[in-house]
């Protein structure tokens, strides 16, 4: 990628999280995380894997979201339901999206240095992370789709496996 090309990018993303956060700030945002259907959903305990631990696949985004930003949603989600949906079933990997504008999710911020919508993968047991890995490949494979969920699918199973994180 040529570094014109980067510089727009990175203007846009910079202009896009200044937006959020001005948007946050006046108090625009909604108060709510969405799952891909638009249900309000909030970050639950979750528990079912083996010894206790659950995999969590989440997506952070903010209450402004853009058809990039939607798209990253949609991939991850499709990588996670498309392998793994035996671990789905038994309760050892989660899919959540989030809404780090929401009051009680806003820690997260912190607790990833999230700067932007991300992937991350998380074992939990109980509440306690017992580690996590921020997939921060997904916006430079945001225009190759299998790529992509390659990407998610791969970090996905060797997270699973304990060789990851």
């Amino acid at each position: 990628m040529n570094t014109t090309m980067r510089r727009w990018i990175t203007g846009v993303l910079v202009l896009f999280l200044a937006a959020s956060l001005a948007w946050w700030g006046l108090g625009g945002a909604r108060r709510s995380g969405t799952t891909e259907a638009g249900k309000t959903e909030t970050v639950k305990e979750s528990g079912g894997g083996a010894e206790g631990t659950t995999i969590m696949v989440y997506y952070f985004h903010g209450a402004a979201r853009c058809v990039s930003c939607t798209l990253l949603e949609e991939y991850a989600k499709e990588a996670v339901e498309q392998a793994f949906s035996q671990e789905l079933a038994a309760g050892k990997i989660h899919f959540l999206s989030v809404d780090v504008m929401e009051a009680e999710n806003r820690h997260f911020l912190d607790d990833f240095a999230l700067t932007t919508q991300s992937v991350i993968l998380t074992e939990q047991r109980g509440d306690e992370i017992l580690r996590w890995k921020n997939l921060d490949r997904i916006w430079n494979l945001l225009n190759d789709k299998p790529s992509y969920v390659t990407y998610v699918q791969e970090s996905c199973r060797a997270f699973l496996e304990g060789r990851d994180g």
